[in-house]
């Protein structure tokens, strides 16, 4: 961690510097292992994951077993734009 002192007047501060970590990941497994990896050490960064419309969509009319990603993308975003996803 890089600190930072500040001085105003006669006092100090010193100010610590966290870390931002962004891991990009073409697998959900692969994020998976990642957060599993952090747990057996002491780092313990706030993280959150984010999911593609294909892995995240459970919308039964946009998610068939048929449907293609192009397919999923362009039905989650149409629905989100008429504001229908439920």
């Amino acid at each position: 961690n890089d600190t930072i002192q500040k001085k105003e007047g006669t006092e100090t501060t010193t100010t610590t510097c966290i870390p931002t970590i962004i891991y990009a990941s073409r697998t959900h497994s692969q994020i998976s292992q990642v957060v599993n990896e952090l747990r057996n050490t002491r780092y313990r960064p706030k993280h959150a994951v984010l999911g593609s419309r294909e892995q995240m969509c459970v919308n039964p009319k946009v998610k068939t077993k048929s449907s293609t990603s192009t397919e999923i993308n362009h039905g989650c975003n149409k629905l989100n734009k008429d504001r229908k996803c439920r």
